[in-house]
């Protein structure tokens, strides 16, 4: 038996382990992060502040996650059913309009890449001459 077949089956899935290992640091990561902040807060005297700002954070972020799940199971139930439901000849699979093979697919991604690329240069190199920092001391 494989090395894979024997601890992917049964009692010892190692793929959960290292996701509920993870979850758990992520969990632990956030906690103790709260904790520093709320600790901070309450000694400058800012408590509103921080649960204002822990409430609207985590607002968005519950929003955007959830805005997120349900686009993605729209889309996949919209997938299941335009899916081919029979195998079609091998000669007539490249034939559908609307389809954009890899050797396509590739330059295309790939250029795009480079103008995002190009485009963050360019906005940088012109936030660069426009930032004139001062670092002398203000007399006001």
């Amino acid at each position: 038996m494989s090395f894979a077949k024997r601890f992917s089956a049964g009692r010892f899935d190692v793929s959960r382990w290292l996701i509920g290992l993870a979850a758990l640091v992520v969990v632990l990561d956030v906690a103790t992060f709260l904790a520093a902040e709320g600790l901070w807060f309450q000694g400058v005297g800012y408590e509103h502040s921080f649960v204002v700002r822990v409430l609207v954070q985590g607002s968005l972020g519950l929003l955007t996650t959830v805005g997120s799940a349900l686009f993605l199971l729209f889309n996949l139930r919209l997938a299941g059913q335009r899916a081919w439901t029979d195998d079609l000849p091998d000669r007539q699979k490249g034939i559908w309009p609307g389809r954009l093979g890899l050797s396509l697919l590739l330059p295309l991604v790939l250029l795009l890449a480079v103008l995002v690329c190009v485009m963050v240069w360019s906005h940088g190199q012109l936030a660069v001459s426009r930032w004139q920092p001062s670092f002398g001391v203000s007399s006001s």
